[in-house]
């Protein structure tokens, strides 16, 4: 006979919703990348997928032995295998998607450092380097299919000068 969950065991029925909601964003994820039909892409998601799941193994086996665990941001693993599968979506060179996955790097950790704090997020100085009279230059060199989502982006950025 199955069992049921009952009023006094709540935390069963949080942890089940909890898998379910990863399961279904994960199954939402796999059906967008194969659509992709690009298969570096589906490759580039497996593999991230493998090694967040091998490193949250190899924590919960260390852990319950009473062993000491590396430090392990599943996020940021995430994060560059998106920005890889961006490059490859976009078409870019290697020395070109090197660039952005570095950038989108670090701004993930600035804004997940920033993101504990209670202060207004602000962009990293190293952002704030970039002259603004290089957007231009930089929108030109960036693929079409690009500048029509990026100009807006850049104009709507809190730290980008009016007319850029």
């Amino acid at each position: 006979m199955p069992r049921i969950i009952s009023e006094h065991r709540p935390e069963r029925a949080w942890t089940g919703s909890v898998i379910l909601a990863g399961d279904y964003c994960l199954s939402r994820s796999a059906l967008l990348v194969a659509k992709t039909n690009v298969p570096q892409v589906v490759d580039i998601f497996a593999d991230a997928l493998k090694t967040v799941n091998e490193e949250m193994l190899r924590r919960l086996f260390a852990t319950a032995a009473g062993a000491s665990v590396a430090l392990f941001e599943e996020d940021e693993e995430l994060v560059h295998a998106g920005l890889r599968a961006a490059t490859v979506l976009a078409g870019w060179d290697e020395q070109a998607a090197l660039a952005v996955i570095e950038f989108g790097q670090k701004l993930f950790k600035h804004f997940a450092t920033e993101s504990s704090s209670t202060r207004p997020l602000e962009p990293p100085f190293w952002l704030l380097a970039f002259p603004h009279s290089r957007w231009p230059d930089f929108f030109k060199t960036i693929p079409s299919q690009w500048r029509a989502l990026a100009k807006p982006l850049a104009r709507n950025c809190a730290f980008a000068k009016p007319g850029v």
